[in-house]
């Protein structure tokens, strides 16, 4: 599962600097990931082969 309010508060930190580490930045990128997929294809009706 997704949880939100976090993916939300870590990207906060990597855009506003509180976190500039990159292995933050990526493990940041890998919770966000789930979501981007979900706005692009789950929720635009494509078929998934």
């Amino acid at each position: 599962m997704i949880d939100p309010a976090k993916v939300r508060r870590r990207l906060e930190a990597v855009i506003h600097g509180t976190q500039p580490s990159f292995a933050f930045a990526e493990r940041t990128w890998k919770l966000f990931v789930p979501y981007l997929w979900e706005q692009a294809v789950l929720k635009r009706g494509y078929r998934l082969a």
